[in-house]
């Protein structure tokens, strides 16, 4: 999880990842910081990392990071949109657990005892067909948008209005409603030259995927595109694989490490303007995000 470990008057540590202690008869989480000596310079202009890595004997996936920052480069306030798919869900929880405050936009109001145990705020807010300016008003006072919502396939026409045209009144209502962040969580390989053939099931989310993609990039926002490999079931590892050269590999990428991926970003101003294409993988995420 990330967690606000230390403040102070110019700089904040911020612990991301997950640590588990089997020792623990319950296999209870430990706390990131139980064990470990962490150090960090003084943040001046810009962010530096530091990472730690737990010590394998004590720990059999244990795994963190930490950030240090300029005080206030963190966003207290965070949207997601699409809050009960299972990235949003995740990401809801990291975020609630470091003290953010999270408001999270379902359509169905049957969702929200859910939404509200991540520990997020939930509102209901049918995106697909509210107005830019609804969308807008919804979101005055945040910090940040996370997109993590989808029509969810089948019908090509709901695709593209959830997909393409939802997504992109939503960046139009960020901007009108002065939230300079945007995160969209997107895929690997979309992009005008998706290569699904129009047959294809697949068609009208790759389409849809890639036109709103285009359009938050050459928006004025403080934008950031993610595109995570097919997505998994299993837990958290904190390790990824950015930028993957060969697909043929295979590109499994587990929904937990999407939403510690999509946290980190959050805290990380060089992921501005940047789509990060990334699976599981063996580099820690924050290493990974930051390496030149």
């Amino acid at each position: 999880m990330i967690r606000r470990s230390l403040h102070r008057p110019n700089r904040a540590l911020t612990a991301i990842g997950t640590v588990l202690d089997p020792e623990h008869p319950e296999g209870r989480r430990r706390g990131a910081f139980d064990d470990a000596q962490l150090f960090a310079d003084d943040a001046q202009s810009s962010a530096k990392v530091v990472g730690y890595r737990a010590r394998p004997r004590r720990f059999f996936c244990g795994v963190f990071f930490v950030v240090a920052c300029c005080q206030n480069v963190g966003m207290p306030k965070i949207a997601i949109i699409g809050g009960h798919g299972k990235v949003a869900m995740l990401l809801s929880r990291i975020l609630s657990d470091e003290g953010h405050s999270v408001t999270s936009f379902v359509r169905n109001p049957q969702h929200v005892p859910d939404v509200t145990a991540t520990g997020a705020a939930p509102v209901v807010l049918d995106v697909e067909n509210s107005t830019t300016t609804e969308i807008a008003a919804a979101l005055g006072g945040q910090d940040a948008v996370v997109w993590s919502a989808g029509a969810g396939g089948g019908n090509p026409a709901r695709t593209y209005a959830v997909d393409r045209d939802a997504a992109i009144r939503s960046m139009d209502a960020a901007a009108l409603a002065g939230v300079g962040r945007y995160v969209m969580v997107s895929y690997l390989g979309a992009g005008p030259g998706h290569g699904v053939p129009e047959s294809h099931s697949f068609f009208a989310y790759a389409e849809a995927k890639a036109a709103a993609d285009e359009y938050l990039r050459a928006t004025g926002l403080d934008w950031t595109v993610l595109g995570p490999g097919t997505l998994t079931g299993e837990p958290a590892t904190g390790l990824i694989e950015t930028d993957p050269e060969n697909p043929g590999n295979g590109t499994q990428t587990s929904r937990a490490n999407v939403a510690l991926v999509a946290a980190a970003v959050l805290e990380l101003p060089e992921t501005v303007h940047r789509t990060i294409t990334f699976k599981d993988g063996t580099v820690d995420v924050v290493e990974a995000l930051t390496a030149e």
